[in-house]
């Protein structure tokens, strides 16, 4: 178990006038305020691959940190803001395995990430998580199961994973924006 790191999951519904090229100059202007974030070690910047939510996926020090940010404000602004509700949730960070770590902010064309549920501890110890541009890996649970986040160098990369591992995917994201702090 990783001392007490938390991933986090937001997806907000994308409202209809807010087109994937703006959101993407969104994630790169909000920049600043998530490298102030204290505890916040990682996030990667998402979009669903159907294109109907965003979000980020975020590696945080510890619970308290996440909880931080993601409070009772965070939900009115985003009820403000969007015009909808955001959904956060919170896994354990159990082990990670980085191939090729971004270096700080990254601005990536088509890297993409992938949930994928795992049915049991045995199976996640079992799973196959090597792979052709497979850059990150953090394997996780939250109280109902086991799950795979893991970043792709692209679209291409994540299709050859899947195919190969025969996995059960829950979310594929555009990753298009990392932030790494130091």
């Amino acid at each position: 178990m990783m001392a007490n790191n938390i991933i986090t999951i937001t997806k907000v519904q994308k409202p209809w006038f807010l087109p994937s090229f703006m959101l993407k100059r969104a994630f790169v202007k909000s920049i600043p305020e998530y490298a102030s974030k204290e505890g916040l070690l990682f996030k990667y910047y998402h979009i669903t691959a159907d294109g109907k939510t965003f979000g980020g996926i975020y590696l945080w020090k510890d619970t308290a940190s996440a909880d931080a940010l993601f409070n009772k404000d965070w939900y009115a602004q985003v009820r403000k803001r969007l015009k909808t509700e955001g959904e956060v949730a919170y896994y354990d960070l159990l082990e990670s395995q980085t191939t090729e770590p971004p270096v700080g902010f990254s601005h990536l064309k088509g890297t993409k990430s992938v949930l994928i549920k795992i049915h049991s501890e045995s199976k996640l110890v079992k799973t196959n998580f090597s792979g052709n541009g497979l850059l990150q890996v953090y394997k996780v649970r939250n109280e109902e199961s086991f799950y795979a986040i893991l970043l792709f160098k692209t679209g291409k990369n994540l299709k050859s994973y899947i195919k190969e591992q025969n996995v059960e995917v829950v979310q594929i994201f555009d990753t298009p924006v990392l932030l790494k702090n130091s």
